[in-house]
């Protein structure tokens, strides 16, 4: 009787053991399971320089839904150069008498050097899958968490060869697109947006199967109004500029920056 008792506890014992050993299995694979891991924005610089894929070049400008993509893009601010040297070697600060006596000249925007550490950010396509937008341009949109994102805009024509797409038949055909052309891009970065309307756009592909293109633009402002921030109460046809904000007392000023990039779509 002794022994069938030991035996009927020992088996007990091993029962809650294993009960509980189910039971801190299974919640560990539900913290696992739940567990999502974070997705920065923000890569390597090398992948903002990488070339955009390649493809036909449709000079239609019809036909064109993109559900899947992104744009690589990177800002880089830009530095001036103290002063241009004078006689015997002397720099002073722009505009000013060097110790040479020679008037040191203003930089001009050929001699604004990169700054070092550029940043690479990746936004995926967002918003609707055509990029028409009455009357005559095209909007690529790209959206990141809250605010962050990046769109790029051109006229249309640029693409048709300054006719718009046919909408009663197949227009007359036009030459292959051997240049760039100029589009306005935009990025939204920790809550601020920068923009250029006289950006480089090089097409590699644009069709009803790939969109794909590079970009540079050598200098952006800063837009009081950020379209990337469904926040911005600023009415959408009001097409006044906003006023400049005051600088801050002691602030430092807004250095110039560029933008480098591309951009890959997908049906």
């Amino acid at each position: 009787m002794r022994i069938c008792a030991l035996l009927a506890v020992a088996a007990a014992l091993t029962s809650i053991t294993s009960a509980c050993a189910d039971s801190t299995s299974v919640t560990r694979a539900a913290q696992s399971s739940s567990a999502t891991p974070t997705v920065s924005a923000q890569q390597d610089p090398a992948r903002c320089a990488e070339k955009p894929p390649s493809g036909p070049i449709d000079r239609q400008g019809s036909d064109l839904r993109f559900t899947r993509g992104h744009v690589l893009i990177s800002p880089r601010q830009l530095t001036a150069s103290t002063g241009q040297p004078g006689v015997g070697g002397q720099v002073g600060v722009d505009g000013q008498v060097g110790a040479d006596g020679q008037v040191v000249a203003p930089v001009s925007p050929t001699a604004q050097q990169m700054s070092p550490a550029p940043t690479c950010y990746e936004f995926g396509r967002w918003g609707e899958p055509t990029p028409d937008v009455p009357p005559d341009s095209l909007l690529f949109v790209f959206k990141g968490d809250g605010t962050e994102g990046a769109q790029i805009e051109f006229p249309v024509g640029a693409l048709t060869g300054e006719h718009l797409p046919p909408t009663d038949g197949p227009r007359p055909p036009v030459g292959p697109l051997t240049t760039s052309i100029t589009a306005t891009i935009g990025l939204s970065e920790k809550g601020t947006y920068r923009s250029s309307t006289a950006c480089r756009l090089t097409l590699t592909a644009m069709s009803s199967k790939r969109a794909a293109g590079s970009f540079d633009c050598p200098e952006t402002i800063v837009s009081e109004q950020n379209p990337l921030d469904p926040n911005d109460d600023v009415p959408v046809d009001d097409d006044s500029a906003a006023p400049a904000a005051a600088p801050t007392p002691g602030a430092q000023p807004e250095r110039p920056t560029s933008l480098t990039g591309w951009f890959d779509l997908q049906p």
